[in-house]
């Protein structure tokens, strides 16, 4: 018996699979091109563009926010007086921290009276944030505890403190204003 030969090679049908292959390739290297100018564009657009403020609240003044701090902290139930002094402490150190551009809320007891000493603030509101932090260290760390009254006399001390400051550094901005005129 002979073997058979086939006359002509078989005949493909339909679309070859190798340029099917190229084809894809090609199409996803479009893709990722448009893609790609689409990223570039928005960045762009995004850089050129600054952001609108506007539509973003602007937190209070530092004045502004240890006030309304204090009025909340001074409604509150006295139940764990603990705890008031924590906030009692916190809305002095954040006023401070925020109106001198220090971080004060991170730093140890120590820390902070090395860097209130630093600061360009009276001697007298100096003295009196300096013996509020050692009344109040050991009523917040070592379990002392005060009485309702000298409680409310913190607060009125730490009231007291904010608003010498807050003088203070207005009388500060002022006097080169009137020098100014003066010349």
């Amino acid at each position: 018996m002979q073997d058979i030969h086939d006359i002509r090679p078989p005949v493909t049908v339909g679309i070859d699979p190798a340029l099917m292959t190229y084809a894809y390739m090609a199409l996803a290297g479009l893709l990722l091109l448009i893609l790609l100018a689409y990223l570039i564009q928005k960045w762009r657009k995004k850089r050129n563009n600054p952001v609108d403020l506007e539509g973003v609240a602007m937190p209070p003044p530092p004045y502004d926010a240890a006030v309304q701090a204090l009025e909340a902290l001074a409604t509150q139930p006295g139940d764990d007086l603990r705890k008031f002094y924590f906030q009692l402490h916190l809305i002095l150190r954040q006023y401070i921290g925020r109106q001198f551009g220090i971080g004060s809320v991170e730093m140890t007891s120590q820390e902070f009276l090395r860097s209130l000493r630093r600061l360009d603030i009276d001697t007298r509101s100096k003295t009196r944030i300096i013996l509020f932090q050692e009344h109040c260290d050991p009523i917040k760390y070592a379990g002392a505890h005060p009485d309702r009254a000298a409680a409310q006399s913190d607060l009125n001390t730490i009231r007291q403190i904010i608003d010498g400051l807050e003088a203070g550094r207005n009388e500060n901005q002022a006097v080169p204003a009137d020098q100014g005129k003066k010349s």
